[in-house]
């Protein structure tokens, strides 16, 4: 299981993404305006910026090869599982004092969000990959 990225939630993506962007230096590396979403890049290290209730906590995404072995084998019971549109899968987990933990599989079909070559390619990984306007 490999540490994906950490999420917080910002009032206003555009103001947040400037500031991490200008101010402490970090490279976006996908922009999902639309949904709410940018990806930055820290140094080796992700930091996603979602529109939302701001200080609504943290929320860990763990990358694993197979989600459904990766919750059997730890015994975990999701609280929320998602299949999203930018393709991937993900469950949601507590962690023992409450906070949110994602354990995802990339299952991108080729498509909007996936080029055709990419499937099951990570945005991250795509070469100037940003989402559509």
């Amino acid at each position: 299981m490999t540490l994906f990225m950490t999420e917080i939630r910002v009032r206003d993506l555009a103001v947040s993404l400037a500031w991490y962007r200008d101010v402490l230096g970090l490279t976006v590396t996908l922009l999902d305006a639309a949904n709410g979403f940018a990806l930055l890049d820290a140094a080796g290290g992700r930091l996603a910026l979602k529109q939302g209730e701001a200080g609504a906590g943290v929320t860990l995404h763990f990358e694993v090869a197979d989600l459904d072995a990766a919750l059997t084998s730890r015994g975990l019971v999701p609280e929320e599982v998602v299949t999203s549109a930018e393709g991937y899968r993900e469950a949601f987990v507590r962690d023992p004092d409450g906070y949110r933990v994602g354990v995802f599989e990339w299952v991108r079909p080729v498509g909007v969000f996936a080029p055709p070559g990419t499937a099951g390619v990570p945005p991250a990984h795509l070469p100037g990959f940003r989402d559509q306007p």
